[in-house]
């Protein structure tokens, strides 16, 4: 069997198409480097004063000296760094022990300020400890029994680290240089979270994501983008847009037939939206009318349901009108503040409007670019 060795242009579109599919298993610092690379991503090493989260045991002990009985306790869990905090404590029930917890506590805390920094250095020497934001030795007493001495400071510890920039100018540390699979879970929350790495990775290979693959690439042919709702629409004789549904996600005032059916798609034309802002309009001031109407008193007489479910009409005075009047009001209200937010929005979108290609025309260009760069490259 003729062994194959991938090229690194062959290896780097691998494992793209892997992380495509959501898959970093495998990835050290090369595959990272490579990756990133190619995304005009930063990548560097570095020595770096990393804040820590716990004393390590050899600390403790040089502090402490054989003083077992003073506690260093760090952060076990995850929050931010503002409060990356080690506390350093002695705790005492009697009074006759007050004086020698208090001399045990500010004994280490004498050490610590002697070797304290104003923070640590930009450029650090490597394998360094450094003591810092040291805070005053305090007494707290507790309201059972007892009481402790202590104080707070942080602990920075400089080390390589492998630094990753993205283009939004964020940040991520890997640690330790040669643990980067162990800390790749932690890399992929924060690459999600943070940055658009996944759709960069699309955009460099020119394709869709790996779960809108899974649909059949030809039902993108032949849509367009309509402009009220926002979603893809397959299109009438490749101009308008067919029949379909729309309903205002959380507001509820529009249920049916979308009104940009018949009109062109939004790549082509605006006049869907701007006919939409008029009909807002008019109902923005139907409902306002309405709700002047019942804040006046005009209203005489309103249909709600019964306890069995039964539409029945009530009058003023009768049981349940009071609350049937404020919670129509309250609605009103509602609609009134989403309909008034919509025209804003869509008046915002009408005025930055510009022609596109259609979706099925634009995956298709971009399609070509790839390809032409990558036969350019090779």
């Amino acid at each position: 069997m003729k062994l194959v060795h991938l090229t690194e242009s062959d290896e780097l579109n691998d494992t793209l198409l892997k992380i495509r599919k959501g898959s970093f298993a495998g990835f050290n610092k090369k595959k990272l480097e490579m990756v990133l690379g190619a995304l005009n991503w930063g990548v560097t090493d570095r020595i770096s004063a990393i804040l820590q989260k716990r004393c390590p045991g050899k600390i403790e002990r040089e502090l402490a000296g054989t003083d077992t009985r003073v506690r260093f306790d760090g952060v076990y869990k995850d929050v931010p760094e503002s409060q990356f905090y080690i506390t350093v404590s002695k705790y005492y029930r009697e009074d006759d022990e007050r004086e020698k917890a208090k001399a045990a506590v500010e004994a280490v805390h004498a050490k610590i300020k002697a070797l304290e920094v104003p923070e640590p250095v930009e450029s650090p020497k490597k394998n360094k400890f450094f003591y810092w934001d040291l805070g005053h030795v305090v007494e707290e007493k507790f309201p059972s029994n007892g009481a402790e001495f202590k104080f707070k400071f942080r602990l920075s510890y400089s080390t390589e680290v492998l630094s990753i920039k993205a283009p939004n100018g964020k940040e991520f540390i890997f640690g330790k240089i040669d643990s980067v699979s162990e800390n790749m879970n932690d890399f992929i929350s924060w690459a999600t979270k943070e940055t658009s790495l996944k759709q960069e990775v699309l955009d460099y290979l020119g394709m869709e994501s790996h779960e809108a693959a899974k649909k059949a690439e030809r039902t993108r042919e032949n849509t367009g983008t309509c402009g009220v709702c926002g979603h893809e629409q397959k299109l009438k004789n490749g101009k308008t847009l067919v029949l379909h549904g729309y309903q205002r996600p959380g507001h509820g005032y529009i249920v049916g037939d979308c009104f940009g059916v018949g009109y062109q798609p939004w790549e082509k034309s605006k006049e869907a939206v701007v006919d939409y802002i008029k009909a807002l309009e008019k109902m923005l001031k139907q409902r306002t009318e309405q709700l002047g109407k019942f804040e006046n008193g005009e209203v005489k007489s309103l249909h709600v349901k019964d306890r069995s479910g039964k539409i029945v009409q009530i009058a003023p005075g009768d049981k349940g009108w009071e609350a049937a009047v404020n919670g129509n009001i309250q609605n009103l209200k509602n609609e009134i503040r989403y309909i008034g937010q919509d025209i804003a929005m869509y008046e915002g979108r009408v005025e930055k409007w510009e022609e596109q290609d259609l979706p099925w025309d634009k995956i298709q260009k971009h399609k070509a670019a790839v390809q032409h760069r990558n036969t350019k490259g090779a």
